[in-house]
């Protein structure tokens, strides 16, 4: 009687857009080239397996996407004459116009920003589709649960599960996504203030469908950290969440109608003191793809040829020139027409080497087209409008902020082409692969490296994070319906004991003091792995498989995230020794590589960013089922 072959064991911790990626091209790469090796793919997630945490589908509707429709495929090719399945599948808007129903979401103009449960959704039909028209060797099995430990015995992995079950796995991918954090001491005080005084609430940092916003009651004044996307979460759940609507005025602007459940006052504040600002109204084709002249990965590969880096000296000059570049073709095509515009390209693009200052090249060329004077886009003036700016009052203050919320929003409604300040802000989010090209895997002097994580990366993520249009117009709703008060920059948080009050204040704005019950941090919390709470992170360390990444090249700098190899992503231990059987992707990595928050492939890019590192991964993987194959 012929034994039953033992299945090759693959355990994929979480299934956010990294897991479901790394298991559709995985089974993708094993039907197409007909593996007939047994082969079990777990794939666990602790919240909703097919989404995960952050897409999860039982969110309410208010909390939408920063992306449309148009710019989300998460198959590793387009649809074909068969049904979806890994290798082929439809994008995220074939995907939606294929249903009855119109989703949640919003529309902008004919651009549609769905609800973040309807990615949720579409991740989750690229996991089923995944699962079906399997060959009977191949099975793919869903797993709500932790895994709580992850030990090797005789070269095969036991994963603990919170059920008490164990399982083996050969391979396992770790695709954990963002971390519960041990709390700082300045957000322990937060906490031990609110738990001396029974009528404070305080709500750490988490995504905001988790978060316990029930326990603010209707009247209550709330106060909320940080003005990034989370904050825009917040928001809505605290007024459209609660019954509010918002209703369409002439010029573009729009109305607030209280529902009367919403809190009395809503105050926030940041370091900036501004809000994300919005990207422009999508012009761009389907398949746009832009080819940078200046800031380009041969340029990149090539400082790196030379030794460790120093940001702001050898790169950041060079994204802000490609920036100004873009820019400034967009400002003469509009004067000049498109000929001009394609002149000014042409003559940056033929002297660069002739340049050894980027910016000096752009002014150079600006004189033929009587453009010299006018001053080139300063991106961290951009990202701290009020840095050196001090207010006599709130209202002074919160005058100025309307005026720059409006200007912001007046040329994002222009579009993100035909807009010289939107346009050029786009090629922030185009020349992230080439940043992180500069940056990851020690390509930064220690020094630089630390003054970029808490610096100098900041411009480059607010400015390209991009909320959509109609986030600028609900906030200039909220702000003249007087249900919300920006504080100001540099905003503190501080506690008063006489009156059992949290108080929000500005340095830079005379009489901001608030005083407020409830207190939000809408932060999102910068990776660290020695703060993570997580009994597998914690397990992880302790076994010396995890350690965090420490730049050495000048003052060590611990990082906080991962130390791992270069693709295909493994884990590095205390001897720096890869672990070549576990995969790192995402999150947990962030500072090792640089920013990881993006969830998304972009049609007919299949084989970028995420989709890249998702490639990788599933061919390695693979090639040890098929020795000697390449893995495509």
């Amino acid at each position: 009687m012929e034994l039953e072959e033992t299945p090759y064991a693959i355990a994929v911790i979480g299934t956010g857009p990294r897991g479901v990626t790394v298991i559709e091209r995985l089974v993708a790469l094993l039907v197409h080239n007909g593996e007939k090796r047994p082969v079990d793919i777990y794939a666990i997630d602790a919240t909703e397996v097919g989404c995960g945490q952050i897409w999860r589908t039982d969110q309410p509707d208010c909390l939408l996407m920063d992306n449309s429709i148009d710019e989300i495929a998460m198959f590793s090719g387009a649809p074909d004459d068969g049904p979806a399945r890994a290798g082929h599948g439809p994008s995220m808007k074939q995907w939606i116009y294929s249903q009855v129903l119109e989703p949640a979401g919003i529309h902008v103009g004919d651009v549609f920003y769905p609800a973040r449960k309807v990615y949720g959704q579409y991740l989750k039909f690229v996991f089923q589709a995944t699962q079906e028209q399997l060959p009977s060797h191949l099975r793919i099995i869903a797993i709500k649960s932790t895994v709580n430990a992850l030990q090797k015995d005789q070269g095969i992995y036991r994963l603990q599960l919170d059920t008490g079950a164990q399982l083996p796995a050969n391979k396992v991918v770790l695709c954990t996504g963002h971390a519960s954090q041990i709390p700082r001491p300045d957000q322990r005080q937060l906490q031990d203030f609110a738990d001396r005084h029974p009528a404070l609430t305080y709500i750490p940092a988490q995504p905001a469908a988790q978060m316990p916003l029930s326990t603010i009651a209707a009247g209550d004044r709330v106060g909320v950290l940080g003005l990034g996307l989370s904050f825009y979460d917040v928001l809505m759940m605290l007024t459209v969440g609660r019954g509010g609507v918002f209703t369409t005025l002439p010029s573009n602007r729009l109305q607030y109608l209280a529902s009367g459940r919403e809190p009395a006052l809503i105050v926030a504040g940041s370091r900036s003191g501004v809000p994300i600002p919005v990207r422009g109204l999508q012009q761009r084709s389907v398949n746009f793809s832009y080819t940078p002249i200046l800031f380009t990965s041969e340029r990149v590969l090539g400082l790196r040829c030379s030794g460790l880096l120093d940001f702001k000296r050898d790169i950041y000059p060079w994204i802000l020139a490609e920036v100004n570049l873009v820019y400034f073709r967009t400002l003469i095509e509009q004067q000049y027409g498109h000929a001009a515009s394609l002149d000014f390209v042409e003559q940056v693009s033929s002297s660069v080497n002739r340049f050894s200052d980027p910016l000096g090249l752009i002014k150079h060329v600006l004189r033929q087209f009587a453009l010299e004077t006018t001053p080139l886009l300063d991106l961290e003036r951009k990202a701290w409008p009020f840095i050196d700016r001090e207010f006599g009052s709130p209202q002074a203050f919160e005058q100025a902020l309307s005026a720059l919320v409006a200007r912001d929003l007046e040329e994002a409604l222009q579009g993100n082409v035909i807009n010289p300040l939107k346009a050029a802000m786009e090629v922030l989010r185009d020349t992230r692969a080439i940043q992180r090209l500069a940056v990851d895997f020690t390509g930064l002097e220690s020094r630089s490296h630390r003054d970029f994580v808490a610096h100098a990366s900041h411009p480059l993520s607010f400015l390209s994070a991009g909320t959509p249009i109609h986030r600028s117009q609900q906030l200039l709703a909220l702000l003249k319906q007087g249900l919300l008060h920006i504080i100001g920059p540099r905003t503190e948080v501080t506690t008063d004991e006489s009156t059992g009050t949290f108080v929000f204040s500005s340095a830079c704005v005379t009489g901001s003091d608030v005083k407020v019950d409830n207190l939000i941090d809408a932060r999102i919390p910068k990776t660290d792995i020695a703060n993570d709470r997580s009994e597998l992170t914690r397990q992880l360390i302790r076994d010396g498989i995890w350690h965090s990444y420490v730049n050495v090249g000048g003052p060590p700098y611990d990082t906080g995230g991962v130390a791992i190899s270069e693709s295909p992503f493994h884990p590095l231990d205390r001897h720096e020794c890869a672990e070549k059987d576990l995969y790192v992707l995402g999150i947990p990595t962030e500072h090792t590589r640089w920013f990881m928050q993006v969830g998304i492939i972009r049609p007919g890019q299949y084989g970028k960013g995420l989709g890249m590192d998702a490639n990788d991964v599933a061919r390695d993987i693979y090639k040890e089922l098929a020795p000697g194959t390449s893995g495509n």
